[in-house]
């Protein structure tokens, strides 16, 4: 049930997931050089877009979780908000996984309707461990 769609500027991979009956979900694979501003920084930027309210580090090391793939470790973040957003207001849901390897910061983002992302969790994490990052 996913799609490719067409690259932007910043995307090395764009693609909307969901079944034929639901509003699609966003897949995007982005590399940026260096830190881009720290793990936490942008965690803390999805939970803004979902309207919640910003984590600590602490925080950030509980709900984090270490997913190991093709010889990668990443960041994994599954992020509900409880608040409806969007047209039509909906809640939503944000599936994340941050690889900080060899200078670069790799982001492979899921984001949409809670319901459709939810769904997609376990083809995100397959699709998570089929990348293979340079």
């Amino acid at each position: 049930g996913w799609h490719e769609k067409p690259l932007s500027t910043m995307r090395l991979a764009s693609f909307s997931a969901g079944a034929p009956n639901e509003k699609p979900a966003d897949v995007s694979v982005v590399a940026l050089p260096g830190m881009s501003g720290g793990d936490l920084a942008n965690v803390n930027r999805w939970r803004d877009q979902l309207k919640l309210g910003p984590i600590d580090e602490a925080t950030l090391q509980k709900e984090g979780a270490h997913v190991a793939a093709n010889g990668h470790d990443y960041l994994f973040f599954d992020i509900a908000g409880d608040q409806p957003i969007g047209t039509p207001p909906a809640k939503q849901r944000i599936l994340a996984a941050i690889l900080n390897e060899k200078g670069d910061s790799w982001f492979i983002k899921m984001t949409g309707d809670d319901a459709t992302v939810a769904a997609q969790k376990k083809a995100f994490e397959d699709f998570l461990r089929s990348l293979k990052i340079p």
